[in-house]
């Protein structure tokens, strides 16, 4: 029993610590308590405040059997009056992300390949309650901080390794509920049958999901029905710290309804001005290696929606998506796939290769806009003015896992013809090609780019490159 205010280095991680200002108890037996009142965390070194959390009260008993070398068994984990502040920064770091420095790596050891999937956590919680906490998330995207509020929370592990979950609380002063059952939790890194059932509603925004997979390895065997409805998305959207991709009314199902070996997929709906329809059958929903997929899709803002999928510099017009798609001995046909807003239009066609390598892939891709310097101003590039290009590609991988490209730009009179391999995807370090650039104007295409002072001539270069060993040879 500790009186003393006493001060936890967390390592590796050096500029981070746990403080324990009240009493610290450690009881041992068949079970090992310790408790611990008026404590905190520090943030890491480039937060400007000193505790990312601080509690009144924590408790936490094991089962003793971890001496004994066996699985570490959290049988109940309390934790009272309690505040957190998350934060992320402008250079992509959270404040709880406890990740070691580039000095704690051995650089010795021997460099396995990264596990794909869940990975199985080195405990088992059995029981975890929280009450009146208080936890704030501020990051660059948000104009202000998103308060949660906890009034009581409790997760229980039952007897076939379901997790039953309850939640009272408020988010942004909203009244937040959460009820569900889900499990067992080992099928999340073991593989097989897993179910679940939750109904969380905050103010007016509900979202029901029930059902189960028959294998979460391959979710083969998907039965499993989901709505999701409220006034407005944009306040979703909000709260998630997402692109503005839509606002408006919400109200969007999705349902997978398994049949023999194949699952049906009908996904409809709105999320708000953003509307999706999905129409299909596969006989898994990762990986499929037999059935066919129709996506047709309509929004707003096109940039905002794929930065909130993690793709930048896109223009941000209102856009259609349409897709028709089949698989045949895990290989699959596009017949195309079309993305266009008013004044652009590409189109994907032809064979995608199974995956990982994605052996025996033939695209044809067109890509056209009335004004492209849209896009430069997109990317923040300050070239141009381009107006009308054009391009088309072949995109080739053969059985081999060599990529060629072969294609070609057009804007205005400048013209770029490019054929020739890049080498085994995904490292493309063996390039092979040729390439021929016609410019009529070179005065006028060097302005393009803010060159000035070039004479007002023709210009044709023709050549290619490939690369041996450590040397790139141009030709």
């Amino acid at each position: 029993h500790v009186l003393a205010t006493q001060t936890l280095p967390l390592k590796p991680f050096k500029t981070m610590a746990i403080t324990v200002d009240g009493a610290l108890d450690l009881d041992l037996g068949k079970e090992i308590t310790l408790l611990a009142t008026v404590l905190s965390l520090s943030n890491p070194g480039w937060h400007n405040q000193p505790m990312m959390a601080e509690a009144g009260r924590l408790q936490v008993t094991i089962d003793a059997g971890v001496l004994l070398g066996k699985k570490l068994v959290i049988k109940n984990v309390e934790l009272e009056d309690c505040q957190a502040n998350l934060a992320n920064n402008g250079q992509g770091e959270s404040n709880w992300a406890i990740t070691a420095g580039p000095e704690e790596k051995d650089e010795t050891e021997q460099k396995d390949e990264p596990e794909t999937g869940i990975q199985e956590p080195p405990f088992q919680l059995d029981r975890l309650s929280v009450q009146n906490c208080r936890i704030t998330h501020t990051a660059p995207q948000r104009d202000h901080p998103l308060e949660t509020g906890i009034t009581a929370l409790s997760m229980v592990l039952q007897d076939a390794g379901k997790y039953l979950t309850s939640l009272r609380g408020v988010l942004d002063e909203t009244p937040l509920k959460l009820d569900g059952l889900s499990g067992p939790i080992r099928a999340l890194w073991q593989g097989g049958r897993f179910d679940h059932e939750i109904k969380l509603q905050t103010g007016q925004v509900k979202l029901e999901s029930s059902g189960s997979v028959a294998d979460t390895k391959t979710l083969t065997g998907a039965n499993i029905l989901m709505t999701f409805s409220g006034p407005d998305i944009g306040i979703v959207i909000q709260n998630l710290a997402m692109p503005p991709f839509s606002t408006g009314a919400f109200d969007f199902s999705l349902e997978f309804d398994t049949t023999g070996t194949m699952t049906e997929v009908d996904i409809k709906g709105d999320l708000g001005s953003f509307e999706a329809t999905v129409d299909g059958e596969l006989d898994r929903l990762l990986h499929p290696t037999t059935g066919n997929l129709d996506l047709t899709a309509s929004g707003p803002n096109l940039g905002a929606l794929a930065e909130a999928l993690g793709i930048v510099g896109l223009v941000p017009d209102p856009f259609e998506v349409h897709l028709k798609s089949s698989v045949k001995n895990k290989r699959t046909h596009i017949e195309p796939l079309v993305v266009k807003t008013e004044q652009d239009r590409v189109e994907i066609g032809g064979t995608v290769g199974a995956l990982p390598d994605f052996y025996d892939t033939n695209l044809n891709i067109a890509v056209h806009s009335d004004n492209a310097d849209r896009w430069m101003s997109a990317r923040g590039i300050d070239y141009g003015p381009f107006g009308v290009v054009d391009s088309t590609v072949k995109l080739t991988i053969n059985t081999a896992g060599i990529m060629t490209l072969d294609g070609g730009i057009n804007q205005s009179q400048n013209q770029l013809e490019f054929a020739g391999s890049l080498g085994p995807y995904p490292e493309l370090d063996q390039p092979d090609f040729k390439f021929k650039l016609a410019v009529p104007d070179l005065q006028t295409t060097g302005g393009l780019f803010h060159v000035n002072n070039l004479p007002a001539a023709s210009l044709s270069i023709t050549g290619g490159a490939n690369k041996d060993a450590s040397r790139l040879n141009l030709n």
